[in-house]
């Protein structure tokens, strides 16, 4: 089940690194919005917290690209350690949540 985010990270093409917005992610992959373009097809590392993937552009489209991973990930794990909401808002052991803070404690700051 993909998970929806945003965190910046980094794509990298052969010498080229690409500042990219992450948004949903899976264990197969991940939704980039990035500016740079990308061939498809393309072998790609995707760098962000704790991570460094290898995987390649399955499509692109106006700003946006989806890479699919060579091997599985775990959507949460990245997640937790690139977004305050997934840090602060969840208690964890390893890879599964165990607590969440209550909706009612959140609130939206304009």
């Amino acid at each position: 089940m993909p998970i929806a985010t945003s965190f910046a990270a980094q794509v990298i093409v052969d010498d080229r690194r690409l500042s990219v917005i992450i948004g949903d992610i899976s264990s197969v992959g991940v939704l980039v919005k990035g500016d740079a373009p990308l061939a498809l097809g393309a072998k790609v590392r995707l760098r962000a917290i704790g991570r460094d993937e290898v995987a390649r552009v399955m499509w692109v489209h106006d700003g946006l690209f989806s890479i699919s991973f060579t091997h599985p990930v775990s959507p949460l794990a990245i997640a937790r350690d690139n977004t305050s909401f997934f840090r602060d808002m969840h208690t964890w052991s390893g890879d599964t949540i165990l607590a969440s803070q209550p909706w009612e404690n959140w609130s939206i700051v304009p």
